[in-house]
């Protein structure tokens, strides 16, 4: 899609977000809402922490948020990444600029909600990564050894939509966009291209105490790379498998990756006097195909990978003055790597799964169970007195790439546990809100198996797995601090509230001997 239609799109959605004065069905001329005093650093937590269907994927859910008069909030921010403490592929530094707006209101009727992004990456540092993500659970990527300063910028939007449908039906329906393009200028320079789109439909029946809700899932995306070479001269590129597997090639071949994800999910959700509850089940299935060469593109895998989740989140005794909120979450995915070989008896080679044999060499299997807990005291319904949440997980994960007979194998246990502690200060027209958090992760049981065997050990780029494998297991620590602080104009018809917000995170680890990693952010803007 031309950039220039992408921010004219971006525009028109800003404009649907930040439109004018609106009431939420049902409450008539009445001024007790969000909307009656000025929207507040707080206003949209608050409004989410309320809501038991806040965090559903049923885009007809919007319905159930109570945003009386508009929410919503446009800023700038810049954020920078810095530290030892890393994955193999990422970048040394990371440094992002951007413009983001989103926001809630609702139309008689209807409820809308729009977002809109743009921001600009300056990665520093970087070796064996000619993908826009290395690290987006497709272990098929490209990269060389040669490394250099990525340049990647991205637009993304949302806009989303429900209304009841008479008494006791409501549908909706969630539209997403993502653009991006990414360039390294340093022989071999790749060229990306990165489009996204999902849409998602959705329904919630309505019985008296009970709401019961499905959606459908669905989306689109591909990546395209290219790669030239100013100089002239030949590079090395790496294709790298699972686990550090790969095959090297001097051909400037074009690489192309495209996905389909389908899938949906249930809700249940029942209100009553001292509790609300909502159960959800999801399900997907994400097919990746990825291709080299234009002229007679070579299959090179297909990824099939299966995702199921399943939460419980718990809202007790529901009021203005505080929020009690637990959620019970599980996550289970399964992803095979099917890869083609193509046998010597062929005469002439197309390139199809018809014409040559496939192995499925990939296998990944991971499983993750939780639990968070939340506590907040409220002032209003738009500032926070205090709030402390928990939370803790522990899960198994275990990667196999095959050579047949022997292979590369990791198997991991770990454990996060998680806290935060937040205090509101309010004071005349100034909001102060600071916020401390803090985690460790563990894994009491892991093992790692390289192939032995001289020539498939040669095939395997052995620091990537040893390094990858070290990140995820030495025991890890994190501590943040966030401050915020807005101050409410009134000179105007319509008051708003202009805000800074500043956070610091470091991340420690034992890992390679003591390494470290910090993390800093700054934005400005409007809350209206």
């Amino acid at each position: 899609m031309d950039v220039v239609l992408i921010r004219k799109i971006g525009f028109v959605l800003f404009l649907l977000v930040a439109g004018g004065k609106v009431t939420c069905a049902g409450s008539g001329t009445e001024r007790d809402s969000v909307g009656a005093e000025c929207t507040s650093l707080s206003t949209e937590k608050i409004m989410l922490l309320g809501c038991p269907w806040s965090g559903s994927a049923n885009a007809a859910s919007l319905i159930c948020t109570d945003c009386r008069d508009r929410v919503a909030r446009a800023w700038v921010g810049y954020d920078h990444l810095s530290g030892d403490y890393r994955l193999f592929r990422q970048p040394e530094t990371v440094d992002r600029y951007g413009f983001y707006t989103s926001g809630w209101s609702a139309l008689e009727q209807w409820r809308f909600y729009g977002q809109f992004s743009y921001y600009n990456e300056i990665s520093q540092g970087v070796r064996w990564v000619d993908v826009m993500d290395p690290y987006d659970g497709n272990p098929y990527s490209v990269g060389d050894s040669v490394g250099g300063d990525y340049n990647r910028e991205f637009f993304e939007m949302e806009g989303k939509a429900s209304r009841p449908v008479g008494r006791q039906l409501a549908i909706g329906i969630d539209v997403k966009y993502r653009a991006g393009v990414g360039a390294k200028r340093k022989d071999p320079r790749p060229e990306n291209n990165l489009t996204d789109f999902a849409i998602s439909p959705g329904i919630i029946w309505n019985l008296h105490n009970w709401k019961l809700g499905g959606h459908l899932d669905f989306k689109t995306g591909k990546e395209e790379i290219s790669f030239t070479s100013v100089t002239g001269n030949k590079f090395d590129l790496f294709y790298f498998r699972g686990l550090g597997a790969y095959s090297i090639t001097m051909e400037d071949d074009s690489r192309y990756t495209g996905s389909l994800v389908f899938g949906g999910g249930l809700q249940g959700n029942y209100n009553g006097s001292g509790v609300s509850n909502l159960t959800a089940l999801n399900f997907s299935r994400k097919i990746t195909s990825i291709k080299r060469g234009d002229a007679y593109p070579l299959q090179v895998v297909r990824l099939d990978g299966y995702t199921t989740e399943a939460s419980s989140l718990f809202l007790f005794h529901p009021e203005r003055e505080g929020i009690r909120r637990l959620k019970l979450h599980f996550r289970q995915e399964k992803v095979y790597g099917e890869e083609p070989v193509v046998e010597p008896k062929l005469e002439e080679i197309s390139w199809q799964w018809s014409t040559a044999a496939k192995y499925t060499l990939y296998w990944h299997e991971s499983w993750v169970v939780g639990a968070d807990y939340g506590w907040y005291a409220l002032r209003d319904r738009h500032h926070l007195r205090h709030g402390v949440t928990l939370s803790a997980e522990y899960g198994a994960e275990e990667t196999t790439y095959y050579f047949v007979p022997e292979f590369n194998r990791q198997e991991i246990k770990s454990f996060l546990l998680g806290a935060t502690l937040e205090k509101g200060i309010l004071s005349g027209r100034n909001e102060l809100v600071a916020a401390v958090s803090g985690s460790y992760r563990g894994a009491p049981s892991k093992s790692l198996e390289i192939v032995e065997e001289e020539t498939l050990r040669g095939e395997v780029l052995v620091p990537f797995v040893e390094h990858d494998f070290g990140y995820l297991t030495e025991g890890r620590w994190e501590g943040g601090l966030q401050l915020d602080y807005g101050r409410e104009i009134r000179r105007v018809k319509a008051p708003f509230q202009v805000f800074v917000e500043a956070g610091y995170r470091l991340t420690g680890a034992d890992f390679h001997g003591g390494t470290s990693r910090q993390r800093v952010q700054v934005s400005a803007g409007i809350n209206f």
